[in-house]
């Protein structure tokens, strides 16, 4: 699965009137936080605000909550039911996974992009519904089939 991705993380508030042009008209988000950090919750929340001034509202804007280093669960500061209820208020899906051991981080991937299908993602002009091409909004989506690409490469973002 092949996934544009923008990344805009752990940038000062003061960079954050630039940062918007990386989101403003984006379908889908995904705000990470660390479990063993509380101010990283407090962090994604105001990541969140700042989404929420710039993308319209819309039942088709994918937003998706994920608590990172779930292998350093016993080091967890942030509790489960603490994100659980932000994801709730902010109509996001929540999901935790961990970079170091790879539990869960293809799921956070796969989640965007089923739900990217369900909210009005198009097959491509191929007449068969068929290919790896899709429109949402006009903006090309590129679902499987692409060439894996070394991290590190132009473009794509670590």
């Amino acid at each position: 699965m092949l996934l544009q991705v923008a990344p805009v993380s752990t940038l000062a508030v003061a960079d954050r009137a630039f940062t918007r042009q990386y989101f403003r008209g984006a379908v889908a988000a995904i705000l990470m936080y660390d479990i063993t950090s509380a101010d990283s919750l407090a962090g994604a929340q105001k990541w969140l605000e700042t989404l929420e001034a710039e993308l319209p509202p819309s039942p088709k804007t994918i937003l998706v909550l994920v608590g990172s280093k779930l292998d350093r669960q016993e080091e967890r500061q942030v509790p489960l039911d603490e994100a659980l209820q932000m994801a709730l208020r902010a109509n996001a899906a929540h999901l935790e996974c961990s970079s170091k051991d790879g539990t869960n981080v293809e799921l956070v991937f796969q989640r965007v992009a089923t739900m990217l299908l369900q909210r009005g993602l198009k097959p491509g002009a191929d007449g068969g519904g068929t290919s790896s091409r899709a429109h949402l909004h006009g903006a090309p989506v590129v679902i499987g089939g692409g060439p894996a690409r070394p991290v590190g490469a132009a473009g794509c973002c670590v």
